[in-house]
């Protein structure tokens, strides 16, 4: 019962009926383990309820809740508190977000405003009507940057040097929803020819960008997927040795010359954007945009955040376009959203996804079974969920039934292709057509 209320995020109350309930099963043990569990949950319940004057900041946390913390709290808990805050007699709560939790925490109305990559702010506006209220300028080796690009990492020592090499090698991204480190990777390869879900044999989703390099580092992967500067970012924090990666295909000298880090990807993302939902007062958000414009590169807030300032997003133009060539946006022009991710998998045109049970134990059955960590990060695989329609899905026999004193004999024509006469029957002939799908 206890687990059940966990899930479902009851009231302490109903924690306490419940208590109640199992007090008359007089079971020692299992009561004495209930009244702990639910003593955490009420702790838990009272922790998550929000309060009165209070704005929820929900951020997705690509490199874990404590990089998270670490470098965002100072500006949307403290500096917002303190400007925003005082204006307005409010405080600014800032919650830890993932993949999967981001899109409902939006859909629940559990968040006021949202810092995401740019591709869930464009979803989660297409599905609930989200406002721009600022766009990142991160600042990096001096340089101030209002947009990223997507890169290919492999072993120093690696054989590997093109990503068209991604074919029957292990590619470590960071979520299929993931735009610096997936999707634009994705879009670049089908640009070039490639398929990014069938042409790889295991697809490792990690959750955690850092983890993309730690892992292409230790052999996990052969190839990684991540944005630009976060190699060098980690490098400069003594967290890796960046001789020990290599980047594939560096085109930043043709596409975007001057550009202080390399990258392969063709598209552009504009930086990560803060975003009011619908629900949130105008007054308010103006509040909290006047009062990022006004930050600057000696705050102890950008210090944190190591950025320099906020300014007017750029265009969308190319990221629509993105998730329109990547087919993420369904016939409802809403994304394909799913905490699932066999749900999340849309293949291209051409191709169709294999049932459930074989794309679950693909990479089972391929003897790769997904890698198992030690943290608290929890990897998700995919390997090659999708195959080819065939060029005629179904087979279509048509036979002519005739009766004679010997009885009832068939006399099979030919497969029928699409569009065209498959048989000629005369007036009184029975027909049947057997149709087989493939």
């Amino acid at each position: 019962s206890c687990l059940l209320c966990m899930f479902y995020n009851c009231s302490p109350l109903t924690y306490l009926v419940i208590y109640f309930l199992e007090e008359r099963e007089n079971r020692s043990f299992m009561k004495i383990l209930f009244i702990t569990c639910c003593l955490l949950c009420f702790r838990s319940s009272l922790a998550d309820v929000r309060q009165e004057n209070e704005i929820v900041v929900g951020s997705l946390g690509l490199r874990g809740e404590m990089d998270l913390f670490q470098n965002w709290a100072p500006t949307f808990e403290t500096y917002l508190s303190e400007t925003v805050g005082r204006q307005f007699n409010i405080t600014f709560r800032m919650i830890y977000l993932d993949f999967n939790t981001i899109y409902s925490a939006a859909r629940n109305k559990d968040i006021d405003l949202m810092f995401s990559n740019p591709s869930i702010y464009a979803c989660v506006e297409r599905e609930h009507q989200a406002s721009l209220v600022a766009s990142l300028l991160n600042l990096r080796k001096g340089f101030e940057l209002d947009r990223y690009y997507g890169a290919f990492i492999t072993r120093y020592e690696s054989n590997i040097y093109n990503i068209s090499e991604i074919k029957d090698n292990i590619v470590e991204a960071v979520s299929i929803s993931g735009l610096g480190a997936c999707q634009l990777q994705w879009e670049e390869l089908i640009l070039r020819g490639h398929d990014f879900l069938s042409d790889p044999k295991q697809i490792i989703f990690s959750k955690n960008q850092k983890k993309i390099v730690k892992d292409v580092i230790a052999g996990v992967a052969d190839i990684g997927m991540v944005r630009t500067d976060l190699v060098e970012g980690m490098a400069a924090d003594g967290e890796i040795d960046i001789s020990d990666v290599r980047f594939l295909e560096d085109e930043s000298d043709r596409i975007h010359p001057g550009f202080p880090f390399p990258f392969t990807t063709t598209t552009a993302a504009p930086e990560w954007p803060l975003g009011a939902l619908p629900w949130m007062d105008w007054k308010i958000a103006k509040a909290v945009s006047d009062a990022l414009f006004a930050l600057n590169r000696t705050h102890p807030a950008a210090i944190a955040g190591q950025y320099s300032t906020w300014k007017t997003p750029l265009s969308y133009f190319g990221l629509h376009r993105l998730q329109e060539r990547l087919e993420w946006i369904d016939s409802d022009g809403k994304c394909v959203l799913s905490p699932i991710l066999y749900d999340s998998v849309v293949c291209p045109t051409g191709q169709v996804k294999k049932n459930r049970a074989i794309v679950n134990s693909a990479c089972d059955d391929a003897g790769l079974p997904c890698p198992i960590t030690n943290d608290d990060l929890t990897y998700e695989c995919l390997c090659r969920p999708c195959q080819k329609v065939p060029d005629r899905e179904v087979d279509v026999v048509v036979m002519r039934r005739l009766s004679d004193q010997d009885g009832e004999h068939k006399f099979p024509y030919k497969s029928c292709d699409k569009m065209v006469f498959c048989a000629h029957a005369q007036i009184s002939d029975i027909i049947e057509m057997e149709a087989v799908g493939r």
